[in-house]
């Protein structure tokens, strides 16, 4: 028998030992692009450690890693600090290829720059940026965001950058320092940018090498937006043809309870369609900063983005149409009494065609659609502190975008322009502020048919719908048996709004369509789904017990004639005969694993169907201080992480769990366990 060759790491091609390393050690990548990630040293170091053969060519990764990224803090700029600097990129040389130079801190709103104190007043310190650029020729990212935007500085560093270092592919800029920033500071910064842009293009031979990848500019600082706006895309257009992500938007954006970017693009159509023809290559683009318009969501998908994987439709708090039309057009756009703006034909609550985007992106794999709607009076009044000015204030008080253009044309024209689509979220990052928030009515059972026939899709989020049991069922039916993934669907049915599928009979529905069928392909493949409901009210008592004797006797029968499905109900005030609310169905298959973020898992005992979250919503009020919306999202996992109880929340009641000795404290304190003999509402 021939003996086992032991073949030395070191030996094997470089691509090979990388595949080797990247299965060894989480994350060993060398990619800056779009961001860089810390160099693994410790993991590498405990590789090296396996043995005496593996220990010289992980020493030479870890060598020349430590010397590919530099981060240096100048505090004063002095001789002293000056000399460091030299020394450490003469250190590293042609090794480094990521630089970031640190002169001060983004504040905590991410809107405005504070510079480091004693950098106030040596903008004029010589300081020869040439000599130091010359030192790391093979420079790949270069980030600035953390230097004043308005510096002297900032030109300098530019120009010897690209006169010294031409492989350099991404480039951060810096947001500004005050929002009163003069537009005639920040004009040298834009020209010294356009030459650098320019030069990096030139220096490239090659035209799949030319120009950056990466280019991220979160301030524009504007006299003029539209014509500077123009300018800034027409510069990129011309000399960054390989661009990949223009993400300057994503240093301001703000999705916590909000869609809010301080980042606006106010861009003529011409313009904007120089830069989609001329900038091919991007691999994701948020609509935030743009004008969603029937002409832009044309133009764009005019022209193919064939590397574009990710794709976010959302409009911006912040937009002003009136805005917008009067610098792009000089139209004064008329105003009603109330204050609400009427937007013109085919932009705005007026535009229709956003499946037009989806035709430049084949292989797109991520979508997500973000949506907001006013405020009733009453949701303004009754707010969070902290949230009051932001509410009152800046919250817009007519809709932006219609969500109808979100229904079943959309999901259609998704399922045969990116069949290659895995996660879809359609969902609303202020959803705890709109209880009356309608359900997507164009979004039917036709198109969860289209969903259906995406075999690649494995997630998908989505808004309250208008939906059946029937449409569920089918959906749910539509993947191929053969297919190893993990499809998991949460939709929402049901609303507070006048406009309102009701979740009861959609759950009772779907649950039919399973004991109706003899043997549902669903159940041979892996599957979860979470059916919430949008409607937070609470039920009449006497309509409980009976629709919990129906539902309880629906789902022993679907369990006995599919022993492979599993059934989960989330109430609240469930005490086995009578709810007070229902939060959500979840199915999924025996051989499925859940995600953990459900909370599925929590029930005790046999009989692991019936989740109850917290008793009554009086109890919850009186002990708690939580109104029933607040109950409703911390149930269901919609409220941000980062939300406090009250000072005198009692913690040892908190979170999840059986709230059995609450009636004894209300006998204790002489309070009445009303029966549910009250006007209560129907079906939920």
């Amino acid at each position: 028998m021939m003996a086992t060759r032991k073949r030395d790491p070191a030996a094997l091609p470089a691509p090979v030992f990388d595949v080797v390393l990247a299965f060894a050690v989480y994350d060993a990548t060398e990619a800056l692009i779009p961001s860089k990630k810390p160099f693994p040293d410790r993991e590498l170091r405990q590789l090296a450690s396996v043995s005496r053969r593996w220990a010289t060519p992980i020493g030479n990764i870890i060598s020349v890693g430590t010397k590919r990224s530099l981060e240096f803090t100048l505090q004063d700029a002095g001789a002293d600090e000056i000399k460091r600097l030299s020394n450490a990129l003469s250190m590293r040389g042609a090794a480094l290829r990521d630089l970031e130079l640190v002169m001060g801190m983004v504040a905590y709103n991410r809107q405005h720059f504070i510079r480091n104190h004693g950098l106030h007043d040596v903008d004029g310190t010589a300081i020869d940026w040439d000599a130091m650029f010359a030192r790391v020729p093979h420079l790949v990212r270069l980030d600035l965001s953390r230097t004043p935007l308005c510096s002297v500085r900032l030109p300098r560093i530019l120009r010897a950058a690209s006169t010294f270092c031409p492989d350099v592919k991404a480039l951060i800029l810096p947001v500004k320092e005050t929002e009163d920033v003069l537009a005639e500071s920040a004009q040298p910064l834009f020209t010294a940018l356009y030459e650098a842009l320019r030069t990096w293009y030139q220096a490239q031979h090659r035209v799949a090498s030319r120009g950056l990848l990466q280019l991220t500019v979160p301030s524009r600082i504007e006299v003029t937006p539209c014509e500077q706006a123009d300018a800034f895309l027409s510069e990129v257009a011309m000399w960054c043809p390989n661009l990949e992500y223009l993400d300057g938007y994503k240093v301001q954006l703000d999705q916590m309870d909000r869609i809010t970017c301080h980042d606006r693009f106010f861009v003529r159509a011409d313009a904007f369609e120089r830069f989609c023809a001329g900038c091919p290559e991007l691999r994701e683009w948020d609509w935030v900063a743009w004008p969603l318009t029937d002409e832009f969501f044309a133009i764009f998908g005019k022209y193919p983005k064939p590397k574009l994987s990710k794709l976010v439709i959302e409009v911006n708090m912040l937009w002003k149409w009136e805005s917008y039309w009067f610098e792009t057009t000089n139209t004064v756009l008329p105003t009603a009494r109330d204050g609400t703006v009427a937007h013109p034909e085919g932009s705005g609550t007026n535009a229709r065609a956003a499946w037009k985007t989806l035709q430049a992106c084949p292989n797109l794999k991520a979508l997500e659609v973000a949506l907001y709607h006013p405020l009733t009076d009453a949701q303004v009044e009754d707010i969070f502190d902290e949230d009051d000015e932001f509410l009152a204030f800046v919250y817009p008080q007519q809709e932006m975008m219609s969500q109808e253009m979100f229904g079943d044309e959309f999901c259609e024209a998704l399922a045969k322009q990116c069949p290659l689509l895995e996660t879809l979220h359609i969902w609303e990052p202020a959803e705890r502020f709109q209880e009356m928030s309608p359900p997507i009515r164009g979004f039917t059972d036709a198109a969860l048919k289209a969903l259906g026939r995406m075999q690649h899709l494995e997630y998908a989020e989505l808004k309250a719908i208008n939906c059946t049991g029937d449409g569920l069922f089918d959906l749910l039916n539509s993947v191929s048996e053969d297919s190893p993934n993990l499809r998991t669907f949460e939709i929402t049915v049901g609303s507070m709004s006048p406009f309102q599928r009701t979740f009861s009979d959609t759950a009772t529905t779907l649950l039919r369509r399973f004991l109706d069928s003899n043997a549902p392909p669903c159940l041979k493949t892996k599957f979860a789904l979470r059916l919430k409901n949008g409607n937070i009210s609470e039920c009449a008592t006497a309509w409980s017990r009976t629709y919990l004797a129906d539902l309880r006797k629906l789902i022993n029968d679907v369990n006995d004639r599919h022993p492979d499905i599993e059934v989960r109900v989330i109430m609240n005030g469930y005490d086995g005969a009578i709810f007070s609310q229902f939060f959500e169905l979840g199915l999924f298959t025996k051989a499925t694993t859940p995600s953990v973020f459900f909370g599925w898992d929590e029930a005790k005992g046999a009989d692991n169907t019936y989740i109850n979250r917290g008793g009554s919503v009086e109890d919850r009020e009186f002990f708690y201080g939580m109104s029933a919306s607040d109950e409703y999202m911390m149930a269901t996992g919609r409220i941000p992480i980062d939300y406090e109880p009250p000072w005198d929340f009692d913690g040892l009641h908190g979170g999840y769990g059986e709230y059995d000795d609450f009636s004894d404290e209300y006998d204790e304190y002489g309070y009445d366990d009303d029966e549910g003999d009250d006007d209560d509402e129907g079906p939920i």
